[in-house]
């Protein structure tokens, strides 16, 4: 990879125009390799480059983690993303400028320091090297350097979680062409780069995928209060009506009064200090300007805005990523899981990073998207993004340790030793077992061991009991009411879990691995802490706790039928995030569709039916909706809308094998679901004609598959498949 020099700024200029100019003759091609730090905006002769929110979201270099709310003296490897881009469409003969504007990105997040001071440097840098080949063949190169000029542009505050401030009395139209000869401008200074690893971004890079025509649904004042229809990540993008300035402010829910209820997403730049809400304001304004944030997205349905505007719209912004499943059914319920959970993944997937929330903390929580890796790698072209994703995982693990944070890239965050650092074991397997492709789960296995080795220093007489000391050591989260399930007996659980899917993962590599031994001490103590003889649960089964031990072959068949029981009666969920997500995965483990069925539709609170029956569009945080309304982890269980609801079954990693086996609901008989997935498009449709239910299944590319249906075995063929399952009884007239 050919790079530039590094060039810095002065640190008191929030966004910099930085240009430079080359000349260029008899063009055949070009290219440049770029990286701007914090994010960069590129224009080639006045022309926009590229995608929003470049480079993606790494561990760009070392920094003092001694002031974090919680000690953690963790060696991580670093790494920087430069991108690349062929820019032949964007030169012509003679002079051409290269122009870039900087933000602060999180290199130099410096404001929200409620977890402690995690800016990684107070100076932006730039790095980029552009080369072209002529008619001739040679190729010429222009690297950044010292004849780079900067000067301070008219974004003058621009923060990742807070917002931006545009102040157009700044604002240059002609500086990004070519003949410019302005005033004002310094030469950029040479600097040092970040001690990292330097790579080319594979992974995509945010986008607008869509634009709302927003409801004004209040007045008062000069400000206006309007409702996007939906949770969504993004922004507002409006027209200057006249002179003067524009005040945006963003919110995720809304007072019965129709103002704005800033609480659930508040922002704190410090522990202790006053939450602040995240808004744009746009100063120096004259008709005609076109205004929107650029370096930060904000989470948001409702905003509120005072100032001389016109065509106004919200953008929704996420990772360039397409849809690649469908799901319908009769249940409006069930299509309403479906949407909501991918409205919430996208509006989580921004800079190569899955976040828990798009507004108030925007970090890649190990827990959330280990549990949501499948699902969204199952339902999204997200190949790319998840690979990006375990390297931050694995960039964040301790070298001397092994233990893995709660974030990645790291950010701080609360969370557990189980729950969040078994991401460095699930999103490979889920990788491999989606994709069939071992590569990850080769290079990730010797962080897989040295996760489990980690728990040598958390355990005491077998149980998990601890993580970082002074830190978190959260077990289940986000259960109904307050968590009450003990954290030693979640974490010891998923302790486990750990070692079995490591065990897994080693029998698919060809290796062998085990650790019957720590097993079976773990279960022992599990099983003398928490077990209750009397009651056949363990501890008293608050929050769905036998779910934990079940999951890890404890308990028996007495237990588990007494949990399906439980189910099929209360037909609402007592479960957290993990707990809700192991149900699931034991349902469909054991063939009960018509439970998880129940359970996915029901209204009665707790339920995702809660949820849609208080007008959500994306996935609550918690299951009464009292802090943010746009949380992806309890999305972890699309994948059984596929897998159990319409019965498309894995034989092996990846889809080269499948078995379909439509779900034995007699309520539900119209379903249809299709996944393009790596092997090839299955298609399926259950449905009721003249002549019986009836299976439509279409194949397409390597797939192989059979039919299933109680108890009979019908081949399916490439292409399309029509199975009559249960003929129309006749009745004799």
């Amino acid at each position: 990879m050919n790079i530039g020099n590094w060039v810095t700024f002065r640190q008191d200029i929030q966004s910099p125009y930085v240009r430079g100019t080359f000349d260029v003759d008899d063009l055949v091609s070009a290219k440049i390799t770029i990286c701007g730090l914090g994010f960069f905006e590129l224009f080639l002769n006045g022309r926009r480059c590229g995608d929003y929110f470049k480079p993606v979201w790494t561990d760009y270099e070392p920094r003092d983690l001694s002031t974090l709310y919680y000690p953690n003296d963790a060696q991580f490897t670093h790494r920087v993303c430069f991108a690349a881009y062929d820019i032949t469409p964007y030169l012509t003969s003679g002079e051409n400028c290269v122009a870039v504007v900087l933000g602060n990105g999180w290199y130099r997040q410096d404001q929200k320091n409620c977890e402690g001071e995690l800016c990684y440097n107070r100076h932006l840098k730039l790095n980029y090297a552009i080369e072209w080949t002529d008619g001739a063949g040679v190729t010429h190169t222009e690297k950044s350097g010292a004849g780079l000029a900067y000067k301070r542009g008219h974004i003058v505050y621009n923060n990742v979680y807070f917002g931006e401030k545009h102040d157009y009395s700044l604002y240059d139209t002609d500086w990004m062409q070519p003949g410019y000869r302005g005033e004002g401008w310094t030469a950029a200074a040479p600097t040092e780069g970040p001690d990292a690893v330097y790579e080319l971004q594979q992974c995509p890079n945010d986008t607008i995928a869509k634009t709302i025509r927003p409801t004004r649904i209040a007045e008062r004042g000069g400000v206006s209060v309007y409702d996007a229809g939906e949770s969504l990540s993004g922004w507002v993008r409006f027209t200057a009506a006249g002179e003067g300035g524009v005040k945006v402010r963003y919110a995720e829910h809304i007072h019965g009064d129709r103002t704005l209820d800033f609480r659930p997403t508040l922002l704190y730049d410090r522990v202790g200090g006053e939450g602040r809400c995240s808004g744009d304001e746009y100063v120096g304004l004259h008709a005609g300007v076109v205004c929107r944030p650029v370096f930060c997205w904000h989470g948001f349905r409702y905003f509120e805005i005072e100032g001389a505007y016109t065509d106004l719209v919200c953008e929704s912004v996420h990772a360039d990523i397409p849809r690649l499943a469908e799901f319908q059914s009769d249940s409006a319920a069930l299509n309403w899981y479906f949407e909501a959970s991918l409205n919430t993944f996208y509006a989580n997937m921004h800079c190569g990073v899955p976040s828990d929330c798009p507004h108030r903390e925007k970090m890649g929580y190990t827990g959330d998207g280990q549990l949501i890796a499948e699902s969204v790698m199952l339902t999204t072209d997200s190949r790319t993004f998840f690979k990006k994703w375990m390297r931050d995982i694995a960039d964040c693990q301790d070298l001397k340790t092994g233990h893995v944070q709660h974030t990645a890239p790291f950010y701080g965050g609360g969370g557990g030793p189980g729950g969040w650092g078994i991401a460095i074991v699930k999103v490979p397997l889920a990788y491999y077992g989606l994709y069939g492709d071992k590569e990850p789960l080769q290079e990730y296995f010797p962080n897989m061991l040295r996760f489990i080795e980690s728990f040598g220093r958390f355990t005491e007489d077998g149980l998990v009991v601890r993580e970082l000391p002074g830190g978190w050591c959260l077990g289940e989260w986000c259960a109904p009411e307050k968590t009450v399930i003990p954290e030693p007996y979640v974490n010891t659980c998923l302790y486990i879990k750990a070692m079995q899917l490591v065990e897994g993962a080693a029998a698919a590599l060809g290796r062998a691995v085990s650790f019957r031994d720590r097993i079976e001490t773990a279960k022992r103590a599990v099983a003398g802490r928490y077990y209750e003889a009397e009651t056949n649960s363990f501890c008293g089964d608050v929050q769905g706790a036998d779910l934990f031990a079940l999951d890890i072959g404890m308990g028996g068949g007495t237990l588990l039928k007494k949990t399906f029981a439980k189910y099929e009666r209360l037909r609402k969920f007592d479960t957290g995030i993990f707990g809700t997500d192991i149900l699931l995965e034991l349902l469909a483990r054991h063939g009960r569709a018509d439970i998880m069925y129940a359970l996915l539709t029901s209204s009665e609170y707790p339920s995702f039916g809660h949820m849609r029956k208080n007008g959500a569009k994306t996935l609550y945080e918690t299951w009464e909706g009292r802090d943010s309304h746009c949380h992806p982890m309890f999305g972890a269980g699309v994948r059984r809308l596929f897998d159990t609801i319409l019965g498309i079954k894995q034989r092996g990693a990846g889809f080269g094998k499948v078995t379909i086996e439509p779900p034995d609901i007699a309520i539900e008989r119209r379903l249809y679901g299709r996944l393009k997935t790596a092997d090839g498009v299955i298609e399926v449709r259950y449905d009721t004609d003249e002549n019986g239910f009836f299976a439509e299944v279409s194949l397409t590319g390597g797939i192989c598959a059979e039919l299933l249906y109680k108890g009979r075995t019908f081949r399916l063929n490439h292409g399309a498949n029509r199975v009559t399952l249960e003929p129309k009884k006749r009745v004799a007239v």
